[in-house]
């Protein structure tokens, strides 16, 4: 109908405007009000304009009041016609008309009809920012005079959404914030909160946008809004960039997919077709139908954009979530989240091959190793070409090494170092994982085999470094030394910027260090601090080479490397090393003094995490050697009882076991001492001969054992200790003062001291120290009745030497209940009384006779402690047991072996000569035997436990062989010597000697 008007009234414009020109003014007004009463506003424009015109030069001011309404109904008659044509030429002189209104009359009755329908002009045009600048006028004076609040609400919610259509988000910030301030229905609520948490997300005002989230949770259209969903999408991802990845989560959980969105949107459409429905039932022409259906239309358009344009990105959005666990380490969340992407609805998403390797990522964060496993089989079948193909056989190689199926990992990590060793980082990590794996294992001829035939193959290849390196470690853990600082030194030499070369560098000073070269390696460790002066390894290397001066008793330079050690390292255990190697160093130097000083530095600045107790007795021996053993004891006693409740200290045990020795020793020392110098201050001839006759000096002393040697020495070279003494005995008498002193502050002996501190301990329910001390009774021959058996706490909270004790006690309980002490023993990996338990369980086990246990422990003491004097021992008992078994010949080759260890000469050589003999003698072979007993008591003559029995045996044997004459002669010749007298066997030796 308005398409037909305008094109009628097109054609007659010309004829109609002559025949409007010929009318009169009252007439004009008439008809023009008539039509535009009719809403033909089109029509009534040739008599508005005629009527503007003789108005605008008319001087009437009453008759240009009329010009408000002229003008509006033109403006409006070519809105009429844009909606005919869609022109937007139209409206803009539609436009004109309306500034009109609005400038010539600005408190008149149209104006701010005039502003309203002018905005939407913009609006029709595009410029959506003018439409709410113009609509902004309908709030201020005097447009806004006689506004309800509800008016005002309604412009502000239209500048608000003209804005958010236009996506001008700084503009309409306040705008938004207006529209929310002023909502009561929760669409709108949502609506501005919609459009606010979007501006946040655009202007980057993250925090801001915080505050709206609460809106998220009511259920409206808004809600469902795309736009919405992708801004708190895109917020969260912006949050992730800056690692605010809690807060990205939350964002992440409040975005709709797609699905969910066109859910919702299709919802919202059923349920407003039935309201409309039921509107059209009651009242046809209610006006909120319009209104819905116009929501209606705009919904139902949403919907069909999304449907069409937009794709499912659920999958995106989960992606988002899952990342977001793994850059949080919520590797469980992770992995699992990673888990959903691979189900089968995404096989088709671009991302699949990622989701799979983040899967297989997490779940060897996790531990789920079948899973991983799996996961990787399944990507390998999926990808057989993928990006991922590498990490895949490093995580199946992963894998079978966690199950320590050592045949799987070595097949799958052999094969694709052989087929790929250039693949960095992958054959890296394989070779790596290989050599660690290998040296775990103690399999280090494979190791070596292996790597060695590697170096050859892919030589100057990316994994060169890491085979020279691993091989240099196998050939260090299998004891060759000799290759082991050469590869080292290869790696140094030829890959200086490897990873490896800084601690290739340090084991190769080890290595040369284990050989003995001992100039090079000082020459390699010197070289390492020189390239790497700040590394984590400097103290170690300082330690290193604190001991190599040390070999050489270059003193000052090896306490200057020890007591650097704890200025490059935290480490407590290796500070704790440099200065126990220190304080052995200085005492063998007989710098005593020194020593004390040391020790007191420790105790005053490590004491808290050190080893304090052992520290005590290194300072305390260092008193003994400096003549003040009271003192000395004292540290001792006080030790004993600050530190005795910890089990895992074993300086306790040392200082328990030790007690009664430096107590009977230094007491009969400092008595003899104290008598010695009284005598001195009377007897002139024995002053004399000690301060003019060395021969006399000597012999004194030799006479006199337990006088403190450092008086011999004084006299020897102390130019105080003179002829000075025959007029001014001060010296002496200063000196005996201070040995009285000790003997006046001497303390208890062992037992008593023991048995005291026991009760103490007792009564403070102190169990670790109490079993120490009662193994300490034990130890100085006053053991303590126990009716009980040690229990679980007992073996709990005893040390290691305690164990050992308490495994001897509670056999009386059953040979279950000793090993249990010692299991725990074992468990404790602690060395330094580990050997007391092998032995003790050894002794029980031969008791029980489980023979092959047996010879396993002595085995495990040569192999663990093959520097330990009772390693000797072990191997002495070995051969018993093989005796014991019947076995000779087993026996007699392991006697033989002891005598091919040059450290173990005296009375191990002795006894395993003597029983050699014995097994000579049973096999009727007396020459061999003669030879065995004559190399015992001939070569070892000082091995008296041994010499006496060797001599008993053959001149047995020469009797027995008719040579009783030689018999008789080698047991007289024994008799003979004095020193034999304190052989065991004498006085049978003797008795032999008469009646062979």
């Amino acid at each position: 109908m308005a398409l037909c008007a305008a094109s009628i009234f097109a054609a007659s414009a010309s004829a109609q405007d002559a025949e409007v020109k010929q009318l009169g003014t009252t007439e004009l007004k008439d008809q023009a009000m008539a039509l535009v009463n009719d809403k033909r506003y089109l029509e009534a424009r040739p008599y508005m304009t005629e009527l503007i015109t003789r108005i605008s030069d008319s001087d009437d001011a009453n008759l240009k009041k009329q010009l408000e309404d002229l003008y509006f109904f033109m403006a409006y008659s070519y809105v009429q016609e844009y909606d005919a044509t869609k022109d937007n030429k139209l409206l803009k002189k539609a436009l004109e008309y309306f500034d009109r209104v609005i400038k010539e009359f600005p408190g008149g009755k149209m104006a701010n009809t005039a502003i309203d329908v002018e905005a939407n002009c913009y609006i029709a045009l595009g410029d959506l920012v003018k439409a709410a600048t113009c609509r902004e006028r309908l709030l201020v004076p005097p447009y806004s005079n006689g506004l309800s609040n509800a008016k005002r609400y309604e412009i502000v919610k239209k500048i608000a959404d003209t804005l958010f259509s236009a996506s001008k988000w700084k503009e309409g910030e306040k705008w938004f914030k207006l529209k929310l301030e002023g909502a009561k229905d929760p669409e709108d609520k949502v609506s501005a909160a919609s459009a606010l948490i979007q501006a946040a997300t655009n202007l980057k005002k993250f925090d801001d946008l915080k505050q709206y989230l609460k809106y998220m949770s009511i259920d409206t259209v808004s809600r469902s809004d795309l736009g919405l969903n992708m801004a708190l999408l895109q917020a969260g991802d912006k949050l992730v960039e800056q690692k605010r990845y809690s807060e990205a989560s939350a964002l992440y959980s409040m975005v709709f997919g797609r699905d969910k969105i066109l859910k919702n949107l299709t919802s919202y459409v059923d349920k407003t077709k039935k309201r409309v429905e039921l509107l059209k039932r009651i009242n046809p022409t209610n006006p909120q139908i319009a209104e819905l259906d116009n929501k209606l239309k705009s919904i139902e358009f949403a919907i069909g954009k999304i449907t069409d344009d937009v794709n499912d990105y659920t999958a995106d959005l989960m992606l988002r979530a899952s990342r977001n666990y793994m850059l949080t380490n919520r590797d469980y969340e992770s992995f699992w989240s990673y888990m959903q992407l691979l189900d089968p609805k995404f096989k088709d998403h671009p991302a699949r091959e990622d989701f799979f390797y983040a899967a297989i990522i997490g779940a060897y964060k996790i531990g789920k190793n079948e899973e991983m496993y799996k996961l990787c089989q399944e990507y390998l079948k999926d990808f057989p070409d993928g990006q991922y193909y590498n990490d895949a056989q490093l995580r199946i190689a992963q894998y079978w090494l966690g199950k320590k199926n050592y045949p799987e990992f070595f097949s799958v990590a052999q094969k694709f170092v052989e087929e790929y060793p250039d693949e960095s980082p992958y054959s890296n990590d394989l070779v790596f994982l290989m050599g660690r794996t290998w040296l775990e294992t103690e399999n280090y001829k494979e190791l070596i085999k292996t790597y060695s035939k590697y170096v050859e193959d892919f030589e100057d290849s990316s994994i060169s470094d890491g085979l020279l390196y691993w091989l240099g470690m196998g050939y260090m853990a299998d004891g060759d030394f000799q290759n082991a600082g050469k590869t080292f030194g290869q790696i140094t030499e030829y890959y200086p910027v490897s990873p490896y070369a800084e601690d290739a560098g340090y084991r190769q000073g080890v290595a040369l260090f284990g050989i003995g070269e001992f100039p090079k390696a000082r020459d390699a460790l010197e070289g390492f601090i020189k390239s790497y002066p700040d590394s984590s390894l400097r103290g170690e290397v300082e330690f290193f080479l604190g001991d190599i001066y040390a070999n050489s008793m270059a003193v000052k330079e090896a306490i200057g490397h020890y007591m650097n050690v704890e200025k490059f390292t935290k480490n407590q255990g290796i500070i704790d090393n440099a200065y126990t190697q220190a304080a052995k160093l200085l005492m063998a130097d007989s710098q005593y003094e020194e020593v004390v000083k040391l020790m007191d530095k420790y105790l005053s600045e490590f004491s808290k995490n050190g080893i304090p107790s052992t520290i005590n007795s290194q300072k305390a021996l260092a008193l003994e050697k400096l003549g003040l053993p009271a003192d000395a004891l004292e540290i001792y006693r006080a030790a004993i009882d600050k530190y005795g409740d910890n089990p895992r200290d074993d300086g306790v045990d040392k200082m328990i076991l030790d007690y009664d020795r430096l107590h009977r020793e230094n007491f009969d020392m400092l008595n003899a001492t104290v008598a010695f110098i009284e005598k001195l201050m009377s007897d002139r001839e024995l002053l004399y001969n000690m301060v003019e006759v060395p021969a006399e000096r000597y012999r004194y002393f030799v006479a006199n054992p337990k006088i403190d040697k450092r008086i011999y020495d004084k006299f020897k070279r102390g130019t105080s200790f003179g002829p000075n003494l025959y007029n001014d005995k001060s010296n002496i008498k200063a000196l005996l003062e201070r040995y009285k002193g000790q003997l006046a502050k001497y303390p208890q002996k062992a037992d008593e001291f023991f048995s005291d501190l026991l009760k103490k301990a007792e009564a403070g329910k102190r169990r670790t120290l109490a079993n120490r001390l009662m193994m300490g009774l034990d130890f100085v021959g006053k053991p303590v009745q126990i009716a009980k058996m040690f229990d679980e706490d007992d073996i709990k909270n005893s040390s290691v030497r305690t164990l050992a004790w308490i495994g001897k006690e509670n056999e009386k309980f059953g040979p279950d209940q000793a090993r249990k002490a010692f299991a725990e023993a074992v468990a404790r990996d602690e060395y330094e009384y580990l050997i007391d338990v092998l032995f003790a369980s050894a002794a029980l086990e031969t008791r029980q006779t489980n023979w092959d246990k047996v010879l396993a422990l002595y085995e495990q003491i040569e192999t663990d402690f093959p520097s330990d004097p009772r390693a000797a021992e072990a191997a002495l008992k070995k051969a018993d047991t093989f005796m014991a078994l019947g076995k000779r010949k087993e026996a007699e080759a392991k006697y033989e072996e002891i005598l091919k260890s040059p450290s173990w000469r005296g009375d191990s050589y002795a006894e395993a000569l003597f029983k050699l003999g014995n097994i000579a003698r049973d096999a009727n072979d007396a020459n061999k035997a003669i030879m065995y007993y004559e190399r015992c008591f001939l070569g070892y003559a000082n091995c008296l436990n041994w010499t006496g029995k060797a001599v008993i045996q053959a001149a047995k044997v020469l009797a027995a062989s008719g040579k009783r004459d030689e018999g008789r002669a080698i047991c007289k010749e024994f008799a003979d010597n004095e020193g034999n007298k304190k052989s065991p066997d004498y006085e049978e030796v003797k008795q032999l000697e008469l009646t062979i």
